[in-house]
């Protein structure tokens, strides 16, 4: 791959994870692992992001995160 197609590449990634909150998150932290709660918690953070949810409070345990 050259330097070029590796920056076109990065580039999209980086405009993806301005769009979407998993590819941000996948972003951050390529390993990260996904679950059913973790895309459970992102459809929950877009509706709220769209504003179809007013108010919003998320909770969980210490180290469940």
């Amino acid at each position: 791959m050259t330097v070029k197609e590796k920056a076109k590449k990065e580039y999209l990634f980086r405009e993806l994870s301005r769009r979407d909150f998993r590819y941000f998150i996948q972003y951050g932290y390529p390993d990260y692992i996904f679950t059913s709660i973790h895309e459970s918690y992102i459809e929950i953070i877009k509706k709220f992001i769209e504003k179809k949810i007013k108010k919003l409070i998320i909770s969980m345990p210490p180290q469940h995160g």
